[in-house]
């Protein structure tokens, strides 16, 4: 996976390729499901 970008520089052509990162994010269940005392009266739980 890559970036592509091309510019005018003066009477030049320029082109530039750039790599991309991917983030890759995993989500699991908590024991615990409020953090905080307040979030909890909150959502009524």
């Amino acid at each position: 996976m890559s970036m592509k970008t091309r510019w005018q520089d003066g009477n030049e052509q320029r082109e530039m390729t750039s790599p991309l990162s991917l983030v890759i994010s995993a989500f699991a269940p908590r024991g615990r499901r409020a953090s905080h005392p307040y979030a909890a009266a909150v959502n009524g739980r």
